[in-house]
């Protein structure tokens, strides 16, 4: 009796074995074949900037960078990102044209900023650029909780 019981035992464990060594064998099939790439639906049209509500400003834990960042516009061809200081519009803080949906860069305590983001045209795509920039005004001020007797 202990003899079947060891023969049946050898049997289910060579069972198992197969079982694992046949689906880790057929779990590795690679099909990707390197060509995967995005295409835009939308062509032929006139672009917008992101609306004002969507941008967000975020500041670092240590409050001397901020990163501002937006939903992507499909069919666009990049953005042209332009930061200023109120008390003085005359150079802007950061001006570049950026091919992402978010910037990081300096942050000053107690600024008005104004935030200037529009949409670039693709040419490829046949798509042309907002006809005007989104403007989000924001501060760096902190906030008071101390009460003023």
């Amino acid at each position: 009796m202990n003899k079947s019981l060891n023969v049946s035992c050898k049997r289910l464990c060579a069972l198992a074995a197969l079982a694992v060594g046949i689906l880790s064998f057929s779990s590795c099939a690679d099909t990707y074949d390197g060509n995967d790439t995005f295409v835009s639906d939308v062509q032929n049209a006139q672009l917008a900037s992101p609306a004002e509500g969507d941008i967000t400003i975020t500041p670092n834990t240590d409050g001397d960078q901020m990163t501002i960042s937006w939903p992507v516009v499909y069919g666009a061809g990049g953005y042209e990102v332009s930061l200023f200081d109120l008390s003085d519009e005359s150079t802007p803080l950061y001006s570049k044209n950026v091919d992402g949906c978010s910037i990081t860069t300096s942050r000053e305590e107690d600024v008005n900023y104004k935030l200037l983001i529009r949409t670039l045209g693709n040419e490829r795509l046949n798509n042309t650029a907002a006809p005007s920039a989104t403007e989000k005004r924001f501060n760096s001020f902190e906030a008071s909780y101390a009460a003023i007797p």
